[in-house]
Formats: C-alpha cells, sequence, structure tokens
C-alpha cells in the first residue's frame, strides 16, 4: 500500500555565505571539502544570481554541512543549523511502502 511522507524542503539560511566567509573559508574551500561543485555552494550563498530559491537537496545540504563541521571543528549538527534551515514539508507527495 503506498501512503504520503511529507518531506522537508532544506533551504540555505541567508546568511549561508556570510557564515562560510567569517569563519574564513572560501566558498571552494567548502565544496572541496563537502564534495560537491563550487556552483553548488555560489547558487546557496547567491540564489538570485544564479536564478534559484536556495534550496538543496537534504543529501546535499548535509553534505556541505559535514563538509563545513571538519573545517570548522564543530558538529555535523551545528553546521548544519548555521547554514540551512528546514522550510514547511514539501507538497508534493512521496510514495512509501
Amino acid at each position: 500500500m503506498l501512503g504520503v511522507v511529507a518531506m522537508p524542503r532544506i533551504k540555505a539560511r541567508p546568511t549561508f555565505g556570510r557564515v562560510i566567509a567569517r569563519a574564513g573559508f572560501t566558498r571552494l574551500a567548502v565544496a572541496t571539502a563537502a564534495g560537491v561543485n563550487v556552483r553548488t555552494i555560489d547558487a546557496l550563498a547567491n540564489p538570485a544570481a544564479a536564478q534559484r530559491q536556495g534550496y538543496a537537496r537534504e543529501l546535499t545540504a548535509w553534505k556541505i554541512a559535514r563538509g563545513f563541521a571538519q573545517l570548522t571543528s564543530q558538529t555535523d549538527d551545528a553546521a548544519f543549523e548555521a547554514l540551512f534551515v528546514a522550510d514547511e514539508p514539501d507538497a508534493h507527495p512521496t510514495p512509501t511502502e
């Protein structure tokens, strides 16, 4: 039987780019540590310039948080909270078994 699971949408905080800069790292350094493309970091830091809304897939957001956590010697959860916020659950249903 299929059900519906509401998935949270993960959005970069408006201070995303500033948090990275204040920690003393370039966007490229964070991208490298996270194993993502620097354009992903750029789009989250300045979504209007990338014609985006600042959302990331949950897996990508956690990769970035883990990379940032390693660079800044903090927990993954603390880094996630500094960089991202969970929006209201996605309006699109996800089938489950």
